[in-house]
């Protein structure tokens, strides 16, 4: 079982190649939001790949959770914000009061050897807000402000996919970050299998995404006085 588990979780390092390359791909026909994922996907496929590296060489890599949670948060604030999930108005606000909060943990009661699991939690309860709120948006028929796709249908909303991710993954993601320092103490078998169903989902979560940036929006037809 061990075996299978460890391959499960490099197949889900490696996952994040494919959405980054969509993004690569895509280049310039990439809207903002998508933009902004694929800025995301890249920095988590470099740091997961890093961190790989590192834990193969029997070299601690939990350091590079602390600066890269920050950056995740953030852009999937900006995210957010693009689809008027969260006025852009907070955006700033929201994303350096995580940074405070996230530096002061580290510095504080989770230096840079452990799990962070005060800036996860927060970023994954922060997320799952802002995943509900997404859907609440949409079965209340507001608008959202989705550039080029208004009258688009809902599967055809990169927004629908990443917030799909978001969802799958951060939801039960939450019980291993609230746990993970405790599993990582453990080394047992139990942390082994929650770890594999975790990259499972992260799996899932990379398949989202590529969607999310495949999906091609349609171009605003001019008007003509």
């Amino acid at each position: 079982m061990e075996p299978l588990a460890y391959f499960i979780m490099r197949v889900a390092t490696y996952s994040q190649l494919l959405p980054t390359l969509v993004a690569l791909g895509r280049g310039s026909q990439l809207s903002k939001t998508q933009r902004l994922l694929g800025l995301l996907v890249g920095v988590s496929a470099a740091v997961d790949i890093y961190a790989s590296l590192l834990a193969n060489s029997g070299r601690p890599n939990l350091f590079l959770l602390h600066p890269f949670t920050v950056v995740e948060f953030s852009l999937f604030v900006l995210i957010y914000a693009e689809n008027a999930v969260v006025p852009k108005r907070l955006r700033l606000p929201i994303i350096f009061g995580f940074i405070a909060i996230a530096i002061i943990s580290s510095y504080g009661w989770e230096p840079l050897t452990v799990f962070n699991t005060t800036a996860r939690t927060l970023e994954g309860l922060t997320l799952l807000f802002f995943a509900v709120r997404y859907y609440y948006l949409q079965v209340s028929k507001k608008r959202l402000d989705l550039p080029a796709s208004i009258n688009a249908s809902l599967g055809g909303q990169p927004m629908f996919w990443i917030n799909a991710g978001v969802l799958l993954y951060f939801a039960p993601a939450l019980a291993v970050i609230l746990y993970g320092n405790f599993f990582l103490e453990a080394g047992s078998y139990f942390g082994v299998l929650i770890y594999s169903t975790l990259s499972m989902l992260g799996i899932l979560k990379s398949i989202l995404f590529a969607i999310a940036l495949w999906i091609q929006l349609p171009t605003p037809k001019a008007r003509f006085s």
